[in-house]
């Protein structure tokens, strides 16, 4: 698209199996999965047309599954990997200052007592540190704790506790948990974007080959149902810019994430169902005043209005009420 254009639209018949950045859907994507949330609106809202086609309902679930693993699979994509990576990095930082600190005081008590083998196993500094790598600092930490451990009774007067020892401990058990955190995080993005492009295939198939025959039978015997569904199979190629909306549903007695919660943001052209984390995006909306409607059988409705701002992200938290 060049210029100001207006934006194109098409129907979807074509596979989806380009390469993904690690940690984000192609635009394609973005622009396929809004048609998808469309199409499961209006299916939704018209379940008792279809209710006594059998075929037509088991397609209608499956294509609905697959919505929901997409959803999932966005979620993992949008793990945040540089906020593991900086709990690491400041989790890292206690742990080598702590570690200078006591392996100091055992030194120092090593060295009044004439021990020159608890000395040397505790003899490394600042810069040593800092040059070693991860799993070599857990080590060196181990070292200390175990000198100091063992000595705990005769650092006393040196001003060395049992908390502090403790402490130092439970440091060393925090760093080990996030050693290989960033590096998980990562694999576990680039498996979820390996699985998109197969599942929207998949979605493809079921539209094109499924869904869009069985429709034909509605045309004339429930025409608002089939115009309505064409109307959603159309695809918007939308401007390529910020996410504009996040929100994440929750429970409001426990915090927890509410999965499936129907989501509508303004009107059916913006349908989304939250994914394991309670939480939908929307990428493309103008500036200005927006308002969302949320629905999940057992709980009280949810609505409200949001304002977006042109090139940042409106991040909003809706707390719903048990029945």
């Amino acid at each position: 698209m060049h210029g100001s254009m207006a934006p194109l639209h098409f129907y979807c018949g074509k596979k989806i199996t380009h390469l993904n950045p690690p940690n984000k859907m192609l635009k394609e994507q973005e622009d396929t999965n809004n048609m998808y949330g469309t199409v499961e609106q209006v299916l939704d809202d018209n379940t008792t047309v279809y209710a006594a086609n059998v075929p037509f309902k088991t397609a209608v679930t499956e294509f609905k599954a697959n919505n929901a693993k997409i959803e999932t699979l966005r979620e993992q994509q949008e793990t945040d990997n540089k906020g593991i990576t900086q709990d690491k990095k400041e989790k890292r930082d206690k742990l080598e200052a702590e570690s200078i600190k006591i392996g100091s005081v055992v030194s120092f008590f090593a060295a009044q007592t004439g021990n020159n083998g608890l000395r040397q196993k505790v003899n490394f500094n600042k810069s040593e540190l800092a040059r070693a790598r991860d799993n070599e600092v857990t080590g060196m930490a181990e070292q200390v704790y175990t000198a100091a451990n063992e000595n705990a009774a005769a650092l006393i007067a040196y001003g060395i506790t049992a908390l502090m020892i403790s402490n130092y401990r439970d440091l060393i058990d925090a760093y080990s948990a996030l050693v290989s955190a960033p590096r998980t995080a990562r694999t576990e993005t680039s498996a979820a974007t390996r699985q998109l492009p197969p599942l929207f295939d998949a979605n493809n198939l079921l539209l094109t080959e499924q869904l869009d025959m069985g429709m034909e039978l509605y045309s004339t015997s429930d025409p608002d149902f089939y115009n309505s569904y064409q109307g959603a199979r159309v695809i918007v190629n939308s401007p390529t810019r910020k996410r504009a909306f996040q929100l994440t549903v929750q429970d409001s007695v426990t915090n927890a994430p509410i999965e499936h919660v129907k989501v509508i943001v303004d009107s059916n052209a913006n349908t989304r169902h939250s994914s394991v984390a309670g939480r939908i995006w929307v990428q493309n909306l103008t500036e200005g005043e927006h308002h969302f409607f949320a629905t999940i059988p057992g709980y009280v409705p949810y609505n409200a209005t949001f304002n977006v701002i042109s090139g940042e992200t409106t991040v909003v938290v809706a707390k719903m009420v048990k029945e």
